[in-house]
């Protein structure tokens, strides 16, 4: 059987103005000195995508092997992308979102680092916006004035991870052993699943790498995806799942970079004026206690208390309009606050 290096993989669900743009976005990537396979998952979608990923791959005749892996049914993103891993036979895995696309040769720059540091665990690429955001390029873009090309000191990659790392699955190119030895699959029918992989491979990160070249082109100006969604349910409940994560993480291992994680790269103060969209509260609610007693029993510092308090602040002010009014005025004085406590740990 053939060595893998690069498994490029790509959950297909109800694509299909994007997918064929992103699967020869795959087809043309130079790979002279490496194997690449990609891996294709049918999630199950509605549309017509997957009779434009057969007819796009009956057309290719280069050396990318190609598979296609057909869900039952629709199960998500995160169970997507662990069906792939699991199967997938490359030295390092990228994901690739079906309605964005590669850059050319972003899988070549970043290989080349893996053999320029072979223990790499990590390697981080620079992402191209399609519609500009002021606010998403600060968070996406990684800067070579800023950061190293090679972290190889376990603190500080913990630290990158969490403070300076764009909180995406993609863009990256990561060792797959890094993922199976540490068991760092996607938290199924979360939202914000991204953002818990990252917080959860904080706990094993030993080394990092930067490619500062684009290499990943992100439609940002997507009208359907899950952060348009007027539900915000799940939404709310990934973020009190990160908050009570980072409560277990803090007392496993006290380290200012948990709650460093949820205030300044969560935004937990204006993510929890979403209440007002949340349609399920009860099961909200409820996760607000689970929240509040892990809080509690871990015995956390200020800064991660004041998170668990802020999050249920709108259950108890409810859907008044005059009180949450006042309460998003409020959340700028309390987040100065906050990072001046935080600052002081």
């Amino acid at each position: 059987m053939v060595s893998i290096d690069i498994s490029v993989i790509i959950p297909i669900y109800n694509v299909e103005a994007y997918v064929e743009t992103c699967l020869h976005s795959v087809m043309e990537q130079g790979h002279s000195d490496f194997k690449v396979e990609c891996i294709i998952i049918d999630d199950c979608g509605q549309d017509k995508s997957m009779d434009i990923v057969y007819r796009t791959l009956e057309s290719y005749s280069g050396d990318i092997e190609f598979k296609i892996i057909e869900h039952d049914n629709n199960q998500g993103l995160s169970t997507a992308r662990n069906t792939a891993i699991r199967v997938a036979r490359g030295k390092y895995v990228t994901f690739l979102d079906s309605d964005d696309k590669l850059l050319p040769d972003a899988l070549d720059g970043m290989f080349k680092l893996t053999i320029k540091y072979p223990e790499v665990d990590i390697i981080q690429g620079n992402i191209q916006l399609n519609k500009e955001n002021k606010y998403l390029r600060s968070v996406l873009e990684i800067s070579k004035e800023k950061l190293p090309e090679y972290i190889p000191n376990r603190q500080e990659a913990k630290h990158i991870l969490l403070s300076d790392l764009p909180v995406t699955a993609w863009a990256k190119l990561i060792r797959r052993d890094f993922i199976i030895s540490n068991d760092l699959y996607f938290i199924e029918g979360m939202v914000h699943e991204d953002d818990m992989w990252e917080l959860c491979a904080s706990q094993y990160i030993e080394t990092i790498a930067f490619f500062f070249p684009y290499v990943y082109y992100y439609n940002n100006d997507i009208t359907n995806s899950i952060t348009q969604k007027a539900d915000k349910t799940r939404s709310l409940l990934g973020r009190i799942s990160l908050i009570s994560r980072a409560a277990k993480y803090y007392k496993e291992e006290p380290c200012i970079d948990y709650y460093d994680y949820l205030a300044r790269r969560l935004d937990f103060i204006n993510k929890s004026e979403i209440w007002a969209s949340v349609e399920n509260r009860k099961i909200v609610r409820r996760s607000i206690s689970e929240m509040r007693s892990n809080i509690a029993k871990y015995n956390c510092p200020f800064p991660l208390r004041l998170a668990a308090s802020y999050f249920a602040l709108p259950n108890s002010i409810g859907s008044n309009r005059y009180i949450l009014s006042v309460f998003r005025r409020f959340s700028g004085l309390l987040k100065r606050y906050y990072i001046r406590k935080l600052t002081n740990v």
